[in-house]
């Protein structure tokens, strides 16, 4: 009997670890047109979402870039290996060019 249960217990296992798997991958394929995806609207100006504020523009794409690279993990973390490694250089490197202009401006930088 017990050995019964235990069985179902790992029946029960593989098939929500299979599952969870496939979500995890649909959202890495989401989070990682998520960064780039903003800073393409950013530069064609189709991102306005606070009027002649280019600054808070640029931390916009920032925090939309990290929400994508913090999906990235979650595939890594669910079994998701290969797109969550893909999403995370995507959206790491938007973050890294948009967080430092952002960063400089913001802190009194000019050109």
């Amino acid at each position: 009997m017990l050995q019964v249960i235990q069985d179902k217990v790992i029946m029960m296992k593989e098939k929500r670890t299979h599952r969870s798997k496939g979500q995890s991958r649909v959202l890495a394929i989401l989070g990682s047109l998520v960064g780039p995806s903003a800073a393409v609207l950013l530069e064609t100006g189709h991102i306005d979402i606070f009027a002649e504020q280019y600054l808070l523009n640029l931390w916009v794409v920032v925090a939309l870039a990290i929400g994508g690279a913090s999906l990235g993990i979650y595939a890594i973390v669910r079994g998701a290996l290969v797109l969550g490694i893909t999403n995370l250089v995507l959206n790491t490197s938007v973050v890294a060019l948009y967080g430092f202009l952002a960063a400089f401006f913001g802190l009194g930088g000019s050109r």
